[in-house]
């Protein structure tokens, strides 16, 4: 395997995920997207790990499988920012999703002295267990319904106060905005209570975002 194995690697990647309508994200590095439809798009995040091994330089592949939902996800953003945006590329942005290991114990490991077959056995393994795996999840998981729900119960993104602002557009999208409202009022009063100046700046004015969405909506 050539000093650019690595490079080798990713390009293997790219093609494994082409062959299930999985494109790369244009602004995000290592993550592959599939629109399912108007509103529900999959993503996969790749993530590589060093493995200390002797005599060897290797890496561990391990996926993360998210869902977005459209509608959520766009209106959560646009509510933060303050102006219309699309959140098909947005990194940290899932409304649910779930490592591939959480569902089955498999592992994907590639090495630089591998040979070429020992490689393409590992890309068949890593692909093969996609499909088995992560393809049921994605299709099991893609209803309106569920995704309506799913919001109010997870918190995916870089901490939990995500959750802050998901439950109330989750609630917004599935057509409650009176008690939308009403929860982002509670939490931005415990947000004042817990003196954490900057963050109670923030969801102000998500708060007040969301009072003039509701106000157009009525």
């Amino acid at each position: 395997m050539s000093k650019h194995w690595r490079d080798k690697l990713d390009l293997s990647i790219q093609k494994g995920f082409a062959r299930f309508f999985f494109n790369p994200s244009p602004m995000i590095d290592n993550h592959f997207r599939r629109v399912e439809n108007e509103k529900i798009v999959f993503v996969v995040q790749v993530s590589q790990g060093p493995i200390f091994s002797l005599n060897e330089d290797c890496v561990g592949v391990s996926l993360f499988l998210g869902l977005k939902y459209l509608p959520i996800e766009n209106l959560y953003r646009e509510l933060l920012l303050g102006y219309k945006a699309d959140s098909l590329d947005v990194k940290t942005f899932w409304t649910t999703g779930a490592p591939m290991a959480s569902l089955s114990s498999v592992e994907f490991r590639f090495c630089k002295q591998m040979t070429k077959e020992q490689w393409q056995a590992e890309l068949d393994h890593l692909f093969n267990s996609f499909e088995e795996v992560a393809l049921p999840y994605f299709k099991e998981n893609a209803n309106e319904e569920f995704l309506l729900k799913v919001a109010d119960r997870q918190m995916i993104g870089r901490d939990g106060r995500d959750l802050y602002y998901k439950r109330p557009v989750q609630l917004f999208v599935a057509g409650k905005r009176a008690e939308a409202l009403k929860l982002a009022e509670k939490t931005l009063s415990e947000i004042e209570a817990g003196q954490i100046e900057m963050v109670a700046k923030r969801y102000k004015s998500f708060l007040e975002n969301l009072t003039k969405a509701e106000s157009i909506m009525s």
